[in-house]
């Protein structure tokens, strides 16, 4: 906490995960909880939330409800071309492989941007179900979305690039497309305004 105290801030957003500090931060600065990312079949509604949240305690409103209509805007048009198309997204580092399905934290891959997700969801795997590539040989998908955790933190390792080797060997003699995503964006800050925009 004294780190975050050190920079002196007006105020300070948290999300779920930060809840249980709300009273040490408050003592800080004035608190505000975001609701985004709370829910994993509701991302638009909490990203316009969110965006109107923090536009208020700047003035801002205006730009708010332009950067809204432009995302929706972005957002209609990829539904459109992911129509009919399915996607896994595979996220790589210490942990081994975690994929994430329809019901995680990344569910608006699949519910708000329209991909759909190739194999039975898991309620429980909201933050990432261990997968192998002996289970992902056996899946038919149209594309894969991949990024390494280790290079959103700088924590990037031997293991991390072995694995993101493997997958894309595995799919690539297939002739199934491989993309890396910016490790940054998806993993830091896929529920931030220009995080979101940068993903779309």
């Amino acid at each position: 906490f004294e780190a975050v105290r050190s920079f002196a801030p007006d105020v300070i957003l948290i999300s779920a995960r930060m809840t249980n500090h709300y009273n040490d931060l408050n003592e800080i600065a004035p608190v505000v909880f975001s609701r985004v990312g709370v829910s994993t079949c509701a991302f638009a509604e909490e990203m316009n939330e969110n965006t109107r949240l923090i536009a208020a305690l700047f003035g801002a409103e205006a730009k708010a409800e332009r950067d809204i209509a432009e995302r929706e805007k972005r957002q209609e048009a990829l539904r459109k071309k992911t129509l009919g198309r399915s996607v896994l997204l595979i996220v790589t580092g210490e942990r081994g492989m975690l994929l994430y399905d329809d019901m995680s934290i990344y569910g608006f891959l699949y519910n708000d941007f329209g991909f759909s997700f190739p194999m039975a969801s898991d309620p429980k795997g909201s933050h990432g179900k261990p997968v192998t590539m002996e289970t992902l040989s056996k899946v038919d998908v149209d594309y894969v979305f991949t990024f390494d955790r280790g290079e959103a933190l700088g924590t990037q390792s031997d293991k991390g690039e072995a694995m993101r080797r493997e997958l894309a060997a595995g799919f690539a003699a297939r002739g199934i497309p491989v993309l890396t995503l910016g490790a940054a964006t998806w993993y830091l800050c896929q529920h931030g305004v220009q995080g979101c925009q940068r993903g779309l």
